[in-house]
């Protein structure tokens, strides 16, 4: 049993109580964040030089490339269009127990998807927000489409749809 996966899933059902006030969608990133850390995930990075990378021993053990292979390879799964398999946590020996959960805001960039990477003890999910002001609005999927291995917030301004 992945204990993280259960702590993921309470946080986006705490999620709904939000999303009746109104936020824009960066707000309810926001908020996003902060569930997840009321559910001790912690904030990470994919960047090396990030003080928010919190995968020093991985770094310890390995060379600086082999992380950024580990990274290469988890960016390929997580935009391959036509990957539906879920994602193994890569990362995970060399964790600790200390850093068991973690997430990765905007691991690609701002307007790349997903807007989250969430690390549980087995697995990597994708997390994406989609936000529309109209009650009957629909989200823009730019160049991704639904994938099955991610999870999907659609927040209309008086909906959650999760």
């Amino acid at each position: 049993m992945d204990k993280g996966l259960d702590l993921l899933i309470d946080s986006l059902k705490n999620l709904k109580k939000f999303a009746s006030y109104g936020a824009k969608g960066k707000d309810f990133e926001d908020k996003v964040k902060s569930e997840l850390e009321k559910m001790h995930f912690k904030q990470t990075s994919l960047k090396i030089t990030d003080p928010l990378n919190l995968f020093q021993e991985f770094l310890e053990e390995h060379k600086k490339s082999v992380f950024e292979e580990v990274v290469k390879k988890l960016k390929d799964q997580v935009l391959d269009k036509k990957n539906f398999e879920s994602i193994s946590n890569l990362f995970r020996k060399f964790l600790g127990e200390s850093n068991k959960y973690l997430y990765v805001y905007q691991p690609f960039g701002s307007q790349d998807f997903p807007d989250f990477l969430v690390f549980t003890e087995n697995w990597i999910i994708p997390l994406e927000v989609k936000y529309s002001e109209k009650t009957n609005g629909q989200p823009k999927w730019n160049s991704n489409i639904p994938k099955s291995n991610s999870i999907y917030l659609q927040i209309l301004k008086i909906l959650l749809i999760f």
